[in-house]
């Protein structure tokens, strides 16, 4: 099981870096999720299809008995698990499991924010921008 992603540098301009979704009953939620937008509310990601649905990373956790608005980043860095490989500034990087990333080779989600060359990186620090990726959640209800 990866390890929860900690997110080092939030966004710090409301309405630019960061917003506020929905969080329904039944959903739980930790801060550094990465989550998914449908009709105005914020989802966890559990598998490789909702890339495309992309809307950031959870600022604020909830809890199942919870119905409230919770902050997500859509522009900041995180650290996270990764596949383990070497990683490059820039490097697309897409869901792969459980809050863990891999090398994309479509749907990118974030970039890789650091190089680790010659080794076998397992954790790294990623670029979110959510908005740059033109996701095509949607806002509102």
């Amino acid at each position: 099981m990866a390890k929860q992603p900690t997110i080092i540098h939030p966004g710090e301009i409301t309405g630019v870096d960061r917003v506020r979704m929905l969080v329904t009953t039944a959903t739980v939620l930790e801060v550094g999720d990465l989550l998914y937008g449908s009709k105005g509310k914020a989802y966890a990601i559990t598998k490789a299809t909702h890339d495309i649905l992309f809307a950031g990373i959870a600022g604020e956790s909830s809890l199942a008995t919870e119905s409230n608005d919770i902050t997500v980043y859509i522009k900041c860095i995180i650290d996270i698990d990764v596949t383990a490989a070497s990683y490059y500034v820039g490097a697309e990087l897409r869901y792969t499991s459980d809050n863990a990333l891999v090398a994309a080779g479509s749907q990118a989600l974030a970039w890789a924010h650091e190089n680790i060359v010659g080794s076998t990186a397992t954790r790294i620090k990623v670029l979110i921008d959510a908005p740059l990726l033109a996701k095509k959640y949607e806002m509102n209800a």
